[in-house]
């Protein structure tokens, strides 16, 4: 990171602050390396692992690589690279659990306005489905209540 050299205090505080969660990541992540290589790589005379002791190093090498790649991706989100892997999967997967947010929200909303039972064939339904069902079910009742000049609830 030779460009750090020379550059003002106010720079590197912007850079601190852009990379900050996702360097203390990464800096544990280095430890967490460096205690599997000391633990299972070092020097030391190399021994066979039992089952148990390669499911510890599988599910600690596994750890590392998951805050490793999760770092990446906040970094890549934190500096709007849209055209960055990960960055896409995470939006994509984003859109995908606002749908469900918005379609359990509607179940919800459904529960109150007592159409419970009206919206029980939503719940096999996807996402996309399921909002639309719910919201025209909301409708028809809403439009039903104002056509006989009842109060909407």
């Amino acid at each position: 990171m030779s460009w750090l050299l020379g550059i003002s205090r106010d720079d590197r505080l912007a850079a601190e602050r852009i990379v900050g969660n996702s360097f203390i990541v990464a800096e544990i992540v280095a430890k967490m390396l460096n205690d599997i290589w000391e633990r299972w790589f070092s020097a030391q005379e190399q021994q066979e692992l039992d089952c148990d002791e390669a499911a510890e190093l599988g599910r600690s090498i596994y750890a590392a690589q998951y805050m490793l790649s999760d770092a990446v991706k906040e970094y890549h989100l934190e500096m709007g690279h849209y055209d960055e892997y990960s960055v896409k999967f995470y939006l994509e997967r984003a859109k995908r659990y606002e749908r469900s947010c918005e379609a359990q929200e509607l179940f919800d909303t459904a529960g109150e306005k007592l159409l419970g039972a009206e919206c029980v064939p939503a719940y096999k339904l996807k996402d996309e489905d399921a909002i639309e069902f719910i919201k025209k079910a909301i409708d028809s009742k809403e439009g039903k209540q104002k056509s006989a000049g009842g109060a909407t609830v």
